[in-house]
């Protein structure tokens, strides 16, 4: 099996346990043992630091994809690569630091619900210690997917991390810690996080902090801090855009801080959908950027289409799944999450565009044109803030997810038009139309279904079951996207080898 095959299974099975664990943690434990104010708060504080983090971070993570090709070296430690991708951060995050305790009063006082402002007050000072974390475990993870070991990150993001979070929330759903121990033990989670992903990279000899940094010469330092910059200001600013929605739902909403909560939890539940194309995204992009640098356009137009088709494949049967299963989402979450259950769906349309549109946004970044994202990305943000102040007010924790599938929609219309104008490709085929009717005839199927009576969860496993057959016999018989039927019938393969042994 060759190594992209291999990080694909190893992925795509680090997912499936990441699914699982998400169910239990965020959509039973965390809506039992925490408030929807204190789910709120812990949102917060880690999307004010993932944002910030951002910033710290100035731009490393693009660069290890775009440059570690051109600096790796075993035998000369890759350079000094490392180091200076490590050292380049302190700068940053002595600079947000700084901002963030100058804007500390006014988050505050954005806050006027009592219950709100006294949490944020009292737990403010978390997003430093988890703005350090962050920044250097997002540094290190696009470094191992650099490395082409994306199934790493995966694992130790959504594994790892998620199972030590889920005992969290058993500890104080079960009393044994109270709601400050747990914030205490959130922040060191993710110091765990950032110290397991540095003895992996010992554990597989690339921890390799050179001192002679002479290859980082003036011409070459300017070029990688000027792509550093474009990245940084493009990447950041859709960081943003992914989070204003939950940000503004937040301060603007009548329950603030009990709404975001309400909001992140069916929010989350739209994003599974995204998970399945995040983990081949992630095993794309390295391959994007080898191509872009050998300029094999033909190469990258292969990745674009087979991309846009495993993603959409992938992300349409988990998309259905939440559709039929609206009543037994709030069954899970309990009644006081009942108001957000249109943002679960609203989401998911929003993520099933992204993926649909493929690596577009990955393709502009590894091309002489990256410098454009930044002003695709500006407007983006514009008219997400511009929407959900607009649709908030009026249609509560649905408006802000109408905003997001509006503005995902309008960008990636106009990435997909303007790769295709400069590079003349473009990510869809008649198996993209295929896909589409078979997702369309599936879902109305799993709407009429009959509903089973008694316990729940028969009639959530009954539902699932048949749309799963329906929908995978489907890919197979129109041969919708021949690698995961692939992968799919040599998996099978094994199974039937292994139970006859």
């Amino acid at each position: 099996m060759s190594e992209y095959k291999k990080q694909t299974v190893l992925s795509s099975f680090y997912l499936v346990i990441n699914l699982l664990l998400s169910i239990v943690s965020m959509l039973y434990l965390s809506t039992r043992a925490l408030t929807t104010a204190q789910l709120g708060l812990i949102q917060f504080l880690l999307t004010v630091a993932s944002i910030f983090g951002l910033f710290s971070q100035m731009g490393m993570r693009s660069v290890n994809i775009r440059y570690f090709p051109y600096f790796k070296d075993k035998a000369k430690k890759h350079n000094g690569y490392l180091s200076f991708v490590l050292l380049v951060p302190i700068v940053g995050l002595s600079v947000v630091f700084v901002i963030v305790y100058f804007f500390k009063d006014i988050i505050i006082r954005a806050f006027d619900q009592p219950e709100s402002r006294e949490l944020i007050q009292n737990y403010y000072w978390c997003i430093y210690p988890l703005l350090i974390a962050l920044t250097y475990y997002d540094i290190l993870s696009s470094y191992v997917s650099a490395l082409y070991k994306p199934a790493v990150n995966i694992f130790l993001r959504d594994v790892f991390t998620k199972s030590i979070g889920a005992v969290l929330l058993l500890l104080i759903f079960y009393s044994t810690i109270g709601f400050n121990t747990y914030v205490l033990l959130v922040v060191a989670m993710y110091f765990i996080q950032l110290f397991s992903i540095m003895l992996y990279l010992r554990w597989i000899d690339e921890w390799q902090l050179g001192s002679d940094l002479s290859a980082f010469n003036g011409t070459k330092l300017r070029e990688i801090f000027s792509f550093a910059f474009y990245t940084l200001s493009s990447g950041a600013i859709f960081y943003i855009f992914e989070n204003t929605d939950r940000l503004m739902v937040s301060m603007l909403s009548e329950g603030q801080l009990a709404d975001g909560g309400i909001y992140g939890i069916m929010f989350f539940i739209g994003y599974v959908v995204f998970l399945p194309g995040k983990a081949i995204a992630n095993m794309a992009v390295p391959l994007i950027a080898a191509a872009a640098k050998e300029n094999n356009l033909s190469r990258i137009e292969n990745l674009y289409k087979s991309t846009s088709i495993n993603q959409m494949a992938t992300g349409g049967l988990l998309f259905i799944g939440i559709c039929i299963n609206l009543n037994h989402i709030i069954t899970i979450t309990g009644p006081a999450y009942a108001k957000g259950i249109w943002v679960a769906v609203l989401i998911g349309l929003s993520q099933m565009i992204d993926l649909a549109t493929g690596l577009n946004g990955s393709i502009i970044v590894m091309s002489p044109y990256y410098k454009t994202l930044v002003v695709f990305n500006v407007l983006l943000v514009l008219v997400t803030i511009a929407t959900n102040y607009w649709l908030i007010p009026i249609y509560g924790l649905t408006g802000a997810a109408i905003a997001t599938v509006l503005t995902l929609l309008i960008f990636n219309t106009a990435k997909t038009i303007y790769v295709w104008k400069k590079m003349h490709i473009q990510p869809f085929s008649i198996n993209t139309f295929k896909m589409l009717l078979l997702m369309i005839a599936v879902l109305a199927v799993g709407l009429v279904l009959p509903p089973l009576g008694g316990f729940f969860v028969f009639d959530l496993l009954y539902r699932s079951i048949i749309v799963t057959i329906l929908y995978i016999g489907g890919i197979y018989y129109f041969n919708i996207t021949p690698e995961l039927t692939d992968l799919g019938l040599k998996m099978l393969n094994r199974v039937k080898v292994a139970l006859k042994l």
